[in-house]
């Protein structure tokens, strides 16, 4: 039986100290033990080739976007300067028929206010 001594913590039995000795104190048992320690090396060794084949694809996938995307970039600045020399080559046609004295008129569609106003 438990007493409670000066300090007011219960002293404990030789009784309570014995069995506390059986049940938590007691050997781990060892059998096996080398062959879960192999088996757990192994998962880890397995489960690091899938992380290592995982980060290859995602590696490999990113390369091939970003050479997707500078091809895209490419083609797109390409594509601007045609658009830029197209745009030059009007402005010189432009500026030629002014120095002429040709004036090109708009042969469109006359709108009401055009009317109005001849």
């Amino acid at each position: 039986m438990a007493t409670a001594g000066a300090s007011g913590l219960a002293l404990v039995s030789a009784e309570s100290a014995t069995r506390y000795n059986q049940l938590v104190l007691r050997p781990i048992p060892r059998q096996n033990k080398a062959a879960h320690r192999l088996q757990a090396a192994r998962d880890v060794t397995a489960q690091t080739r899938s992380q290592v084949a995982d980060n290859e694809r995602t590696l490999t996938f990113n390369v091939v976007s970003e050479f997707i995307a500078v091809e895209l970039a490419e083609s797109t600045l390409e594509l601007a300067n045609q658009d830029l020399k197209s745009f030059q080559n009007t402005l010189d046609i432009t500026e030629a028929q002014r120095s002429a004295g040709i004036h090109r008129f708009d042969s469109g569609p006359r709108t009401r206010s055009a009317e109005l106003v001849d």
